[in-house]
């Protein structure tokens, strides 16, 4: 059996057995090159009711490959209304009001949520793994130089590029930020480690929630900036998703049933996640044990990379 899995915008098909992985809740020793009393603020948007989530954001984005021709598609949760971009693309995201799409495009682009104003950010190689902040008013994306990947930020327009975290030995990808604007999870690798952290912005600490973290896909956030959902491992057996308090603390894994499944993404109720899984994309419960359902139908494609909420 083949596992499809992403790393940083890249596809891989891999099989084997899954590897063991380890947990650990630590503060890093290692600080930011800039470094500040505290972390850049971003104010979350308004809370919305769970019917207006409901209306305005029931619906997925995601990568679909077809002939290893990469392209985003839109999807409704209940598996109706799918809608193919007309350009290429990969790593979707949505903005906090569902209103826009920030993707890959070689480098980032962006596009109105119906698919129309679609706009190059950056024409910069190396620029990947784009998200928006809480505010929907910046993207926070990755730069990826001579084997080295930092974290930025860019107004709407690609103007004023910042850097937000930058170390000398460690690289940062998969930057998402908390709803609740107070948190940064992002994905990191020194010492040949793979970790997933989370960096509280006011005390700016960073804490390893997740040692030896999958390093293909990127981490979600619980609507309620509480939890993580992330790739946790390689399994042809079992599901390798993962789900952890955003301290570190009662890790339990995803109780999908479905072997291979990773590139979690949070239902905008909290109740769910949707995932990849072989070459589909599925949905199902967080914390029961029940069967999932599959999203995408179409054959002799590979669907991934989802973003629901």
């Amino acid at each position: 059996m083949f596992v499809q899995l992403i790393s940083r915008g890249r596809v891989m098909l891999m099989s084997g057995a899954g590897t063991v992985v380890l947990v650990a809740a630590c503060t890093d020793t290692t600080s930011p090159t800039r470094r500040t009393p505290s972390g850049p603020q971003f104010s979350s948007p308004p809370a919305a009711s769970a019917a207006t989530l409901v209306t305005c954001c029931n619906n997925i984005v995601f990568r679909r490959d077809s002939a290893f021709n990469p392209r985003i598609y839109t999807i409704n949760a209940d598996g109706t209304g799918l809608k193919k971009f007309p350009f290429s693309g990969s790593n979707p995201s949505w903005s906090p009001d569902h209103s826009k799409i920030v993707f890959q495009n070689g480098r980032i682009a962006i596009v109105n949520a119906d698919g129309s104003g679609f706009r190059m950010l950056t024409d910069i190689d190396g620029d990947q793994s784009p998200s928006f902040t809480p505010d929907g008013q910046k993207v926070v994306f990755v730069h990826e130089a001579a084997k080295q990947s930092d974290i930025l930020t860019m107004n709407l327009d690609g103007t004023n590029r910042q850097v937000l975290l930058k170390t000398p030995t460690t690289s940062e990808w998969a930057p998402r930020f908390s709803p609740d604007g107070k948190k940064l999870a992002y994905m990191r690798t020194r010492k040949n480690v793979t970790e997933l952290a989370v960096w509280d912005l006011a005390m700016n600490v960073h804490t390893v929630v997740a040692a030896s973290a999958n390093q293909f896909g990127s981490e979600s956030w619980s609507p309620d900036s509480k939890r993580l959902a992330f790739s946790a491992g390689f399994s042809s057996t079992g599901c390798t998703i993962a789900v952890v308090d955003a301290n570190g603390a009662n890790r339990k894994n995803f109780p999908s049933g479905v072997a291979g499944c990773f590139h979690p993404t949070w239902s905008p109720d909290g109740t769910e996640l949707a995932f990849t899984a072989g070459n589909a994309v599925f949905r199902g419960k967080v914390d029961v044990a029940a069967a999932p359902t599959r999203i995408t139908l179409t054959p002799n494609v590979i669907d991934h990379s989802p973003v629901w909420q």
